[in-house]
């Protein structure tokens, strides 16, 4: 499993001109940065492929029925203007697919979607509110290749997106991750590991502040005189 400590180098380098909500700090480590996985796009490509195969079978039988020229003309132009719109749209869904990923650092969870050439949304959600953390592969096409939905869900409604996360409000919904199991553990273990840290932050604090009470005290009882009076009392008859 990746441990906490194999994280990204240079960081600032790399992330320093991304468009983030907040840059990343320099006491701020890069863990993951994940994509849907690629078996997808081998899925759409597959079938942009089968549908130019398709379109290219139907031209040449048109060109060899001996149908008239203006027949073979049209046969021609449907096919190659259907087939450029075809790579127009693969290279879309490249597009898109390359710029959409989430991050997660020690600190966050950064979400970017890109949802077309110039609608990009950027959401970040701080480890300490993360509340629950699940994930779920469906299908067969999932279990076999390891592929499936990381949810992290908070108290508060962090996002009320339709369109990202299905619906799902209070948190971020990763869809399709390569090994979501092992995105799972990952965040699990920075949760817990913040908790942990933050726990050791507060047990430091209030030591300090304690100790600050006690010396207070101290200091109060060398400086308050002590009130050594004597009360004298006369018996007049």
């Amino acid at each position: 499993m990746m441990r906490i400590e194999d994280t990204f180098q240079d960081d600032n380098l790399i992330w320093g001109t991304k468009a983030l909500p907040n840059k990343i700090e320099t006491s701020e480590d890069i863990i993951l940065v994940i994509r849907e996985d690629i078996l997808l796009l081998g899925f759409r490509a597959f079938s942009f492929f089968v549908i130019t195969i398709i379109l290219f079978v139907v031209n040449f039988l048109v060109a060899s029925t001996g149908a008239v020229p203006i027949v073979k003309s049209l046969a021609n132009v449907t096919f190659f203007t259907v087939v450029s719109m075809l790579i127009v749209a693969f290279a879309y869904q490249v597009h898109n697919y390359y710029l959409s990923l989430q991050i997660v650092t020690t600190k966050r969870l950064i979400d970017i979607d890109q949802r077309s050439l110039f609608n990009r949304e950027v959401n970040e959600l701080a480890i300490e509110k993360v509340e629950d953390i699940s994930y779920k592969q469906n299908g067969v096409w999932g279990a076999i290749f390891d592929y499936g939905n990381v949810s992290v869900q908070t108290a508060a409604d962090v996002s009320t997106d339709t369109h990202k996360s299905n619906a799902m409000t209070g948190g971020f919904l990763f869809d399709n991750v390569p090994n979501p199991a092992k995105v799972h553990s990952i965040i699990a273990e920075i949760y817990h590991q913040n908790q942990a840290d933050q726990a050791h932050l507060n047990a430091q604090l209030n030591a300090k502040y304690m100790s600050e009470m006690m010396d207070g005290k101290k200091e109060e009882a060398l400086t308050t005189p002590a009130d050594n009076s004597v009360e004298v009392k006369t018996d007049h008859q």
